[in-house]
């Protein structure tokens, strides 16, 4: 019983520490673009701005760049 709750201690730990780290781009054009076009925004804000950093919040200057492109 006592290794059962110091399992479940663990999981939950572990659990509470962990978060997800990933950006989401919608399509904000009229027009239907496909992955090809959101690679070419990625890599024009990141050559402009600097790549996101894991675990490191996105700026707001590379959020703007990216909607100004779609």
């Amino acid at each position: 019983m006592k290794c059962l709750g110091l399992v479940m201690l663990l999981l939950l730990g572990g659990a509470l520490d962990a978060h997800a780290d990933s950006d989401v781009y919608n399509n904000t054009t009229k027009h239907p673009r496909g992955d090809d076009a959101l690679q070419a925004d990625t890599s024009y804000c990141s050559r402009i701005l600097g790549a996101p950093q894991n675990g490191t919040a996105t700026s707001r200057r590379y959020k703007s760049c990216m909607l100004a492109r779609g």
